[in-house]
């Protein structure tokens, strides 16, 4: 469309002449398809080519030279039997001016000329076989856009602009009844006349014929004055004001208000802003938005304002057809409605002549998609268009560089101040935690609100907490904001959207509903729903285009307070109770499974679960222990949830695996009074359950080791020891070794070391039939401690030892740092410092990377100590502080013991 010209981020490439622009030219004009070889040595050498052999050379070099001057830039691709250029939708000025043109964009597709076509490239057949079909191609848009002129009645300058090309073109009719038709429709029927005279004389001295039909038929009725010659006229057509009236209790809404003015600021501007697409979901205030903002700037457009719905979300009519559209648009813009075409093309090129050049304000509320609303754009950089939408548009911000408006729900103080407005300061005032309830139920949706604020004014004397009551069941709350018409309610303004949704989309929206949790990702979408992750990511990003779902953070998503509802009630009605209890379980499934992954990368040596995940069902994979604690921390109040869930459905296989998930996440981060709430709660739930066994010994054993940590040995001693009963009378040496393991460290913790040996070496008997060395080392560092209290060191280094060296084999970091700070108490005990020193320091460095935030403390109390005996006193007491912070957070009693040392050292304070 001019000379051959590359740009890189808009700097010029430059292209050698010769053999490497015209290869480049042929594969540009065919983008995306393979050129076969033969066609382009045909083309390199201008039909005459060499022996096939050394064409076939000289072209691969020629490919290898083009390709290195591209550069970045390069898109030239080997194919099998030929090379293609691989180019990116828009890159190509061909592709943008025929992409234009269907649009009916005409003048816009022409302003992408730059001149002759690849007038920079030296190749006779290139020019004889495409560049000829090109300027035909553009004499052919011209033709269009004149003809869009002149239904347009845009007469001005269209006289002198065809006698132009009549001169240049002289043989091309069409320009010639193009400009007979200005000249008689400016009143200038002899001059029309004359120009019939021209052209049959150039015709018959040029060629030896007669003009056309066409030609021949139009001079006739310009003869007799044909009154449907007339066409458009300049009849002054009343300015259109379609604009609906703004709401008087539109509130909130500031930011999105100043980013459109500053977006009116930046088309006043000359900057080419085309359209700004506002979505949200429904009944979120999109239409009140765009029509009070639109109401507010409409004087900065003199030239009128131009509104219709779309109704591309409607449950009770089909989207407006875009004919349709352009039909109401055309009619408020023109004086006569005979004068509008019939065709689209030609309706879009009416319309865009018409607002050319004009200021006029176009709002296009409730589009379906970018394709209803592409052709009702203008074409002039002075208009302003406004969509609306519960989609999210991508397609217009891709190809149209349109500006997206999110739209939320409204803040809690907006919500408040649309209550006032509606029903009044007074009773807003008089009931503020009725009101709070309200807006919290109602989830800050405009439309619920509303609907609420209309039953205050139905009820004068009800007050605002008898409605907040009303609202409060979840079975009913959307029963609650009913109003009897599908456009108002808002169980029927989201039944606009859902109907939309694709079978596949529509299936996964229910489902998602039985999530117990309050947000979700892909893989919990797959599992729930049994699908593929690809095809789940799909389903989301469709209802996150719609706005059925929420995506404040990266890759989690949630659905508004009120659509899950909705979804609940869907999934209700149209999912059987098996299907919906199936769902559960997978759901539940990726929870107890992803915490097992986790729980392996962060302690390698755990409890497997005996039952595999479901194979629909997708498992977590986390790379590092950071990542695995990371999942935790995002997805702990979904875990508890879904603990809840499966208590109140009765699921007690999963109960069990959930409580154990959470305990450990707990324990890890020192959280022993969540712990020990949660796992009491669990324990009281089992007491019904018809297998106790089942699970009822694992959360005993959690609660003893969560009391014991927390001081409370008595109680852990107790938990130990209803553990211990159970494990023996189910048969589970597993928890018969945890049992005694844990009762030999209350014993000890109690200094009744004695008993607690006892215990130890018993647990290491049950070791012995089932979990062999890799068991053992928790029993060993237990051991160790105990030891160590009787005074028998070398015993009890070599017990440390041992469970350090088993600990470091199986990669267990956790368990591992425990290991060295006992070493490091040891040496301590043992006036070892420099030895305790060293391993202390790596046990605080484990322990920091593993998260265990409690040994972390107690490492840095130990090297307080170690510190002391050295000698430094500053060093000690700043090495107790840093631990105390801990110990004072946590919550336990090694606090109070290590404040009363930094106390009793006051010179030191």
């Amino acid at each position: 469309m001019g000379p051959l010209e590359v740009l890189l981020d808009g700097t010029p490439v430059a292209i050698p002449a010769g053999r490497a622009r015209t290869l480049l030219a042929t594969l540009l004009l065919r983008a995306g398809e393979v050129v076969p070889v033969d066609v382009l040595v045909d083309r390199l050498w201008d039909g005459s080519p060499p022996n096939p052999a050394r064409a076939k050379s000289t072209l691969h070099m020629v490919v290898t030279r083009l390709r290195r001057s591209l550069g970045e830039a390069n898109c030239v691709r080997t194919a099998t039997d030929g090379y293609l250029a691989d180019i990116a939708p828009g890159a190509l000025d061909l592709h943008r001016f025929r992409s234009l043109v269907d649009d009916g964009r005409f003048a816009d597709a022409l302003a992408l000329w730059r001149g002759s076509p690849l007038s920079n490239v030296a190749s006779d057949s290139l020019h004889r076989d495409e560049v000829t079909a090109l300027a035909d191609e553009r004499l052919e848009v011209l033709e269009r856009r004149i003809e869009a002129d002149l239904d347009a009645g845009r007469l001005p300058g269209l006289v002198a602009e065809l006698h132009t090309l009549t001169r240049r073109h002289p043989l091309r009719e069409r320009f010639w009844a193009q400009l007979m038709l200005a000249l008689h429709r400016s009143d200038q029927q002899a001059e029309a006349l004359a120009a019939y005279r021209s052209v049959s004389a150039l015709l018959a001295e040029e060629l030896g014929v007669d003009p056309g039909p066409t030609l021949r038929d139009l001079n006739a009725r310009v003869l007799r004055s044909d009154p449907d010659l007339a066409g458009y006229r300049s009849v002054v057509a009343p300015t259109p004001r379609q604009l609906p009236p703004r709401s008087a209790h539109f509130v909130g809404r500031s930011e999105e208000v100043e980013r459109l003015a500053d977006l009116l600021d930046a088309v006043e501007g000359d900057t080419p802003v085309i359209v700004s697409a506002v979505n949200g979901a429904g009944g979120v205030g999109k239409t009140a938005l765009a029509v009070f903002w639109a109401n507010r700037v409409k004087d900065r457009f003199p030239d009128g304002q131009l509104y219709v719905n779309l109704r591309g979300f409607d449950s009770r009519r089909e989207p407006l057809a875009v004919d349709d559209a352009l039909r109401g648009f055309l009619g408020a813009l023109v004086a006569d409605p005979k004068s509008i075409p019939n065709e689209r093309d030609a309706r879009t090129s009416l319309y865009r002549s018409l607002l050319a050049n004009r200021r006029v304000l176009v709002v296009l509320d409730n589009a379906r998609d970018a394709e209803q609303v592409r052709p009702l754009l203008p074409g002039s950089p002075s208009c302003f268009t406004l969509v609306t939408s519960r989609s999210r548009l991508e397609g217009l911000i891709v190809t149209e560089d349109a500006t997206l408006i999110a739209l939320d729900v409204l803040a809690d103080d907006d919500s408040r101040s649309l209550l006032a407005r509606r029903i009044g300061a007074v009773r807003v005032t008089a009931e503020p935690e009725a009101v709070r309830r309200i807006v919290l139920l109602c989830g800050g949706l405009p439309l619920a609100l509303s609907i609420v604020a209309a039953r205050a004014l139905m009820n004068p004397r009800s007050t605002l907490a008898a409605l907040a009551d009303g609202l409060s069941s979840e079975r009913g709350r959307l029963d609650f904001l009913e109003t009897g018409d599908l456009a108002t309610s808002v169980r029927g303004v989201f039944s606009w959207s859902y109907k939309n949704l694709a079978e596949a989309s529509a299936v996964v929206f229910r489902l998602l509903a039985v999530h117990p949790g309050a947000s979700f990702t892909v893989p919990v979408v797959a599992s729930a729903a049994a699908i593929p992750l690809d095809a789940a990511a799909k389903v989301v990003a469709d209802l996150v285009r719609v706005n059925l779902l929420l995506n404040p953070e990266t890759d989690r998503f949630h659905y508004h307070d009120l659509l899950r509802v909705y979804a609940a009630e869907l999934v209700g009605s149209v999912e059987a109770d098996a299907r919906r209890r199936l769902v559960l379980k997978r759901v539940l499934s990726h929870y107890v499974h992803s915490a097992q992954a986790a729980r392996k990368m962060m302690s390698p040596t755990g409890i497997e679960l005996q039952e595999s995940p479901p194979d629909e069902v997708v498992v977590m994979a986390f790379a590092s222990r950071g990542e695995a604690m990371k999942w935790y921390e995002e997805e702990y109040g979904n875990i508890i949830s879904s603990l809840r869930s499966a208590m109140s459905e009765q699921l007690s296989e999963y109960v069990g695996m959930l409580q154990e998930a959470i305990w450990y996440y707990l324990d890890s981060t020192s959280r022993w009074d969540q712990a020990v709430a949660l796992s009491e709660t669990v324990l009281e739930f089992l007491e019904d359950v018809e297998d106790p066994y089942r699970n009822r010994p694992g959360v005993l054993l959690d609660l003893a080791v969560s009391n014991g940590r927390l001081g409370r040995l008595q109680e852990s001693i107790a938990y130990s020891t209803a553990a211990l009963a159970d494990a023996r009378e189910s048969g589970n040496l597993k928890w018969e070794r945890k049992s005694l393991n844990n009762l030999g460290m209350a014993y000890s913790a109690l200094g009744r070391d004695q008993e607690a040996v006892e215990f130890l070496h018993a647990a290491l008997e049950v070791c012995a039939k089932t979990e062999g060395r890799v068991g053992e080392r928790i029993l060993l560092d237990t051991l160790a401690t105990v030891h160590s209290k009787l005074g028998e060191h070398e015993r009890a280094e070599a017990y440390l030892e041992e469970a350090l060296r088993i600990n470091r084999g199986v990669d267990d970091s956790y368990s591992a740092a425990i290991n060295l700070t006992g070493l490091g108490a040891l040496y301590s005990g043992m006036g070892r410092w420099d030895e305790a020193c060293g391993v202390l320091l790596e046990a605080l460095e484990l322990s920091r990377s593993s998260g265990d935030r409690y040994n972390q403390a107690v490492t840095l109390s130990r090297l307080g100590d170690v510190a002391e005996g050295g000698g430094d006193h500053t060093g000690a007491d700043a090495y107790r502080r840093r631990a105390l912070d801990v110990f004072a957070e946590l919550g336990v009693p090694e606090a109070h013991e290590l404040r009363a040392k930094l106390v009793a050292a006051p010179d030191r304070a």
